[in-house]
């Protein structure tokens, strides 16, 4: 989806300028623009680190939660650590606005929050 961060090669993250056919067009941290087929272009997983940077509360192992205010209001959704049948960690659920959604990489998040009208820009 145009907007959404994606990793570029295995190795550099790039945002969503256009989406073709075949390709999509891409912007680097640097500012170089690419034109790529989409073989090339993975999703990037939702991390710690990327929700810490994000303004999330990650104190408890289990739970991300976002607090916001918009006008005079404040809001709240979180992100539920889940596991597949291996106990493994397997994504987040993310809760907001009665919208539940799995949420395994930066993109996923992305879409959720406009699916609920939340207009924040992720940063990785």
């Amino acid at each position: 989806m145009v907007g959404d961060w994606v990793t570029l090669f295995d190795k550099y993250p790039a945002k969503v300028e256009a989406i073709g056919d075949t390709d999509a067009f891409l912007l680097d941290d640097d500012g170089v623009r690419w034109n790529v087929g989409y073989a090339f272009i993975k999703p990037i997983p939702l991390t710690d680190e990327i929700l810490q940077k994000n303004g999330f509360d990650c104190s408890d192992p289990e739970v991300k939660q976002y607090h916001f205010t918009e006008g005079k209001e404040r809001y709240h959704f979180s992100l539920r650590q889940m596991y597949n049948k291996k106990n493994e960690k397997d994504g987040y659920s993310f809760y907001a606005f009665n919208v539940l959604s799995l949420i395994i990489n930066v993109s996923d998040l992305q879409h959720a929050l406009r699916l609920c009208g939340i207009e924040k820009e992720i940063e990785l």
